[in-house]
């Protein structure tokens, strides 16, 4: 699954990943139990800063979409 964000679009870059995590999520691409990317190497991989991945996984956490550990990934 790719994970292109468009920076200078209407819609903003944090919710454009989001959108992306949750369909990768629920396609099974990120099944039960495997960890998604670090934050620093799914910021690099997008383009963007490691605040707004940050961000946008303390979303999906609250969400109920992942659970995250101490210091363990989400």
């Amino acid at each position: 699954m790719t994970f292109a964000i468009a920076t200078d679009g209407e819609i903003p870059p944090s919710v454009q990943l989001y959108d992306r995590l949750c369909l990768a999520i629920a396609s099974g691409v990120y099944p039960p139990g495997k960890r998604l990317p670090s934050i620093r190497q799914l910021a690099a991989y997008t383009g963007l800063h490691r605040n707004t991945v940050s961000k946008t996984y303390q979303a999906l956490k609250g969400a109920g979409f992942v659970e995250r550990g101490g210091g363990a990934g989400v």
